[in-house]
């Protein structure tokens, strides 16, 4: 947490962290859309990240923290399945 400096880090963190509850919660009553649902509702957060936030900082404690932020969104993402077995 110190080491997130811009405003979208941290929206991107208080959306992962209701989305992960709704994600757990939908799952154990096996209502897979419903989780679909909290999953998508982390978009606007994502998106402002990719466009107000440069991943690959030249910091590499930023960078790593960064980056570690992304894979813990696709830990909470991939509780509802292996998307890359989806066909494209």
């Amino acid at each position: 947490p110190a080491l997130l400096g811009e405003d979208a880090e941290h929206e991107v963190v208080a959306a992962l962290d209701r989305a992960a509850p709704e994600i757990d919660a939908a799952l154990a009553e096996d209502d897979f859309e419903r989780g679909l649902a909290a999953a998508a509702g982390l978009a606007p957060s994502l998106d402002r990240y990719f466009t107000d936030v440069l991943v690959m900082a030249e910091d590499s404690a930023v960078r790593g923290n960064r980056l570690r932020l992304l894979l813990d969104v696709r830990d909470i993402v991939g509780r509802l399945g292996d998307f890359s077995q989806l066909p494209l």
